[in-house]
């Protein structure tokens, strides 16, 4: 199995314009309507191994790009990339696996939390299955939780009681 990270310097990404769209509502409805973020994202997927396919997910494939999108791009107004991502219906983990190397290669300090009902290798296999163990240092899956669990999930990793 290829375990490949990407590598955001080794692309040849342009930055979406960057409107102050915290002060301006109509910058943040062009900036985001425009589909910036998803042509961004649709340049990730297309430098990585077809996982969707591969492992034959249903992941939407614009939601998943616009997502990709803002983890390599975006910035917070002091700079600062997303660095934490709750990931609620992990399913095979084909998402997750996109965000992770994608996250892990855009903030050395991103974390992916993955809360899936199900409780068996196959809830999130595609992201353990394929991520580096660098890369799986940065990936919580918690199975057998709901959304209910949110709040014990992050605090237990903000307690630093790990996952």
């Amino acid at each position: 199995m290829s375990k490949e990270s990407l590598s955001i310097a080794d692309t040849r990404f342009v930055e979406p314009p960057a409107p102050n769209v915290f002060s301006d509502p109509t910058a943040k409805a062009e900036l985001f309507s425009a589909g910036h973020y998803e042509k961004l994202g649709r340049e990730v997927v297309a430098r990585l191994p077809n996982y969707k396919q591969k492992y034959k997910s249903l992941m939407v494939t614009d939601q998943t790009e616009f997502v990709l999108g803002l983890l390599a791009h975006y910035r917070f107004p002091n700079g600062d990339r997303i660095k934490q991502v709750v990931e609620i219906g992990v399913y095979n983990g084909v998402n997750s696996l996109y965000m992770l190397k994608t996250g892990c290669s855009a903030a050395a300090d991103f974390q992916l939390y993955g809360i899936d009902l199900g409780d068996t290798d196959f809830f999130g296999g595609a992201a353990i299955a394929e991520s580096t163990p660098d890369e799986l240092a940065h990936y919580h899956l918690h199975r057998a939780c709901t959304a209910l669990d949110v709040e014990k999930v992050l605090g237990e990793h903000n307690a630093g009681g790990g996952g």
